[in-house]
């Protein structure tokens, strides 16, 4: 625990620093330190000496072969190289875009509630029991993954290969089928029924197996997300997607979530580039401070 703590704070730490090492590593790339001389400059007192036509600062008389003559092109190595910059900034553009995408996804995707309100999904979910006491449970449902939409079919295959059908409306929670005096969805609803169906609810393994396709419907009446993640000890599930209707509607506000997703991405990827092109321009536009004077007295 007092491991997962540590991690817990330091990891966010630890990011906190890389993201401020790389914006001063971009801001570094592209700016000359606040006193440097944008011309060449004495090595010594920083004084300019691009126009000199001799190799004595005029500032402090040292000879500039031995003190050194100090470029934009020296002040910007010094402060880091453009492909470190770059890699800077692509770690930035990587943190925002994440940061835009994720926030155009909650803002346009899930607020619109396209693929909860206005689609519905259909499962077919086949339980074969562990005991052999009957072939399978047949659980057929409709979802938009809050509720229910439609009435859940539930067909029981007996041994001998006969069908019972019952149908539970999730709104009113009232069951009906053919030879079935059942009326309301209870407790023991399943287990009435397999009784009337003629298998014997007194052996254990049968009151189990019941009982869990039981609980296991009482689980898509709470919350049908539940359906596609329940375990089941007493059945083999055998759980199929069968398909998705979407309401025209539905559909409209997918297109917008799709183009909202796409320019949010186009933008993000725009941006980038834009940035790698200034980045680099304005590094050369500070090297090229070098004037034609400048750069013959330095080859003297």
């Amino acid at each position: 625990m007092l491991f997962a703590g540590l991690v817990g704070f330091f990891l966010p730490m630890l990011f906190l620093v890389v993201v401020a090492w790389a914006i001063v590593t971009v801001l570094r790339a592209v700016t000359l330190p606040r006193k440097a001389s944008r011309y060449a400059a004495c090595g010594r007192c920083a004084y300019a000496v691009a126009e000199l036509n001799s190799l004595v600062c005029p500032e402090c008389g040292g000879d500039l072969r031995q003190t050194g003559i100090v470029t934009p092109k020296i002040e910007m190595s010094r402060r880091g190289s453009l492909t470190t910059a770059l890699l800077a900034w692509t770690f930035l553009c990587g943190i925002g875009g994440y940061l835009v995408f994720s926030v155009v996804v909650f803002s346009v995707v899930f607020r619109t509630g396209f693929y909860v309100a206005n689609s519905t999904n259909s499962w077919k979910q086949q339980l074969t029991p562990a005991s052999s006491a009957y072939q399978s449970v047949t659980v057929e449902y409709e979802s938009d993954f809050r509720s229910l939409t439609d009435v859940v079919d539930i067909e029981l295959v007996l041994a001998d290969g006969t069908t019972r059908a019952l149908a539970l409306d999730p709104t009113t929670e009232q069951v009906e089928g053919e030879d079935s005096q059942l009326t309301v969805w209870g407790s023991s609803t399943l287990e009435d029924w397999f009784a009337e169906s003629g298998l014997d609810i007194t052996d254990p393994a049968v009151a189990v197996e019941a009982a869990e396709v039981g609980r296991y419907i009482d689980l898509l009446l709470m919350s049908p997300s539940t359906g596609t993640t329940s375990t089941f000890k007493h059945h083999t599930p055998n759980l199929t997607f069968v398909s998705t209707t979407a309401t025209a509607q539905s559909a409209a506000r997918m297109s917008r979530a799709g183009y909202a997703v796409i320019a949010a991405i186009v933008v993000s990827a725009l941006f980038y580039v834009v940035g790698v092109v200034w980045i680099v321009r304005r590094r050369r536009k500070l090297i090229r401070g070098v004037s034609a004077t400048e750069t013959e007295l330095l080859a003297s």
